[in-house]
C-alpha cells in the first residue's frame, strides 16, 4: 500500500554520467542529472530511463539482480541502449566470457565494497588548484545535493539508492581506464613494430 511506504523502500534510480571527451573543454566523469523516485509500476519507470537515454544520447548500465529493466529494453527492441557488464573486462582491458550480457549484479560481496572503494576514491581525486592555490578535489565538482547527503549518512547496509547508482558508474569508468591502456599499450605496440620494419628495409 501507498501509505506503508517509507524512506526505509528502495527507489528507483538513474544517474547520468558525462565520459571523458574531447567535445567539451571541461573534465569528463561529471554528473549531468539524476533521477530517484516511484512511479507505479517498473514499466514506467524503464521508460523515463529509456526517454532519459533519448534525451542524453546515452545508455543504461543496469542492475540485473533487481526490476526489469533488461527484460523491457528487450520488449521495446531498444537493447541497443543498454550497455554490457563492465566488470567482464580485466586489467589488461581484455573482454572475458561475460561481457556478452547486459548490466550488472552488485550484490553485498566484493563488488560493492570495491565499488564503495572506487567512489572513496573518486570523490577525493585531485582535479586542480583555486585561484588561492588551495586543492580542488571531485566531490567539490559534485552539485547533487541528495548524493551529498547520502555520502554524509551513510552506514553500510543501509538503503542508499543514489550511492548503489553511482557504483554502476565507477566500474563503467574503471572499463574505460582499462580499455583506453590497453589500446594505447596496443597502439605503442604497432608503432615499435613499424619502426622495427622500416629499419629492417633499409
Amino acid at each position: 500500500k501507498a501509505s506503508e511506504v517509507t524512506d526505509k523502500h528502495s527507489l528507483y534510480s538513474f544517474q547520468i554520467w558525462m565520459r571523458d571527451n574531447t567535445l567539451v573543454s571541461y573534465g569528463g566523469k561529471r554528473l549531468i542529472a539524476e533521477y530517484a523516485g516511484r512511479l507505479n509500476t517498473m514499466k514506467d519507470n524503464d521508460k523515463l530511463l529509456l526517454l532519459a537515454c533519448y534525451r542524453y544520447n546515452c545508455s543504461a548500465l543496469p542492475e540485473t539482480n533487481r526490476g526489469e529493466t533488461v527484460s523491457n529494453f528487450k520488449l521495446w527492441k531498444v537493447q541497443d541502449r543498454l550497455l554490457l557488464d563492465p566488470t567482464s573486462y580485466d586489467g589488461s582491458g581484455i573482454a572475458l566470457a561475460k561481457a556478452n550480457s547486459y548490466g550488472m549484479v552488485v550484490g553485498d560481496g566484493d563488488t560493492k565494497i570495491n565499488g564503495l572503494t572506487m567512489i572513496k576514491n573518486f570523490n577525493n581525486e585531485v582535479i586542480g588548484k583555486s585561484l588561492n592555490d588551495e586543492v580542488i578535489i571531485r566531490l567539490q565538482d559534485n552539485y547533487s545535493l541528495p548524493l551529498c547527503i547520502e555520502f554524509q549518512k551513510f552506514i553500510y547496509g543501509g538503503n542508499f539508492d543514489r550511492i548503489s547508482t553511482m557504483i554502476l558508474a565507477m566500474y563503467e569508468f574503471r572499463k574505460d581506464e582499462f580499455v583506453k591502456r590497453a589500446n594505447l599499450q596496443r597502439n605503442t605496440t604497432t608503432s615499435k613494430l613499424s619502426f622495427a620494419e622500416r629499419l629492417k628495409r633499409k
